[in-house]
């Protein structure tokens, strides 16, 4: 069984996202990271910071019953090669004191002594990385111990866009929306009715009521493919009952 997939799934917790992804294509927004599982014993500036993004995971769909679990049960899964396109990119996993921790962080020590161009590489390499474990921040609260490289993230980051937050700024809710529209208002990823593989909706009373919100879509997507991106409509409760 292959444990990689030919498509990039990205998961969101309710079925207005998925719609205004349809709509609208994909729109970054700032996602809190804990370095803290990487860096331990470092300064707190170090330790959580909010990264412009879209996350994408690359598994089979037979195995993101647990991954529906935490991010929820809509979604939308394009093709692999349409995420190389757009730049979206897999991730670097890694842990304390491992060689690759300890030479970012030496980076990170130095980058006074950089020119600019040498820090902004360091920026965009700090962007891909995350904790082989560590604490997944969401709206309901902290998750504990989530072993994220079972996620198989790759991940979309605007490019020309060096801005991270801090933690603090990242849970006033008024400024995360502030810089949350600002981001989404500068970028996006388009994609077209080929480029989709499945839909995913929570349940399998939601499939019309998807059906009937794709027909307001002709404009975007035509009669023909909207007839076709029909058909790849599949429940949630259907992947964790029969894959």
């Amino acid at each position: 069984m292959p444990i990689s997939s030919n498509t990039l799934f990205h998961f969101t917790n309710k079925y207005k996202n998925l719609i205004n992804i349809l709509e609208n294509d994909f729109r970054p927004h700032y996602a809190l990271e804990d370095f803290n599982a990487i860096f331990p014993g470092q300064p707190v500036n170090y330790l959580k910071l909010a990264i412009p993004m879209v996350s994408f995971c690359d598994i089979p769909l037979s195995q993101t019953g647990e991954h529906l679990s935490t991010y929820g049960c809509y979604g939308i899964g394009l093709t692999k090669e349409w995420g190389k396109r757009n730049g979206i990119t897999p991730i670097l996993y890694t842990y304390p004191n491992s060689l690759l921790a300890n030479s970012i962080l030496k980076l990170i020590k130095h980058t006074q002594r950089l020119e600019e161009n040498g820090r902004d590489f360091l920026y965009d390499i700090f962007r891909f990385i995350k904790p082989y474990r560590g604490r997944l921040w969401r709206a309901d609260g902290i998750k504990e111990n989530v072993i994220f490289y079972n996620e198989r993230e790759w991940r979309y980051i605007p490019i020309g866009h060096k801005l991270l937050l801090k933690e603090d700024d990242f849970l006033n809710e008024s400024e995360r929306k502030k810089f949350n529209e600002d981001i989404s208002c500068q970028h996006s990823i388009p994609f077209v009715s080929d480029d989709i593989r499945y839909l995913i909706v929570s349940t399998e009373e939601e499939i019309l009521t998807l059906i009937s919100d794709l027909e307001k879509l002709k404009s975007k997507f035509g009669d023909s493919q909207l007839r076709i991106l029909a058909t790849r409509i599949i429940p949630a409760e259907r992947i964790k009952e029969d894959f």
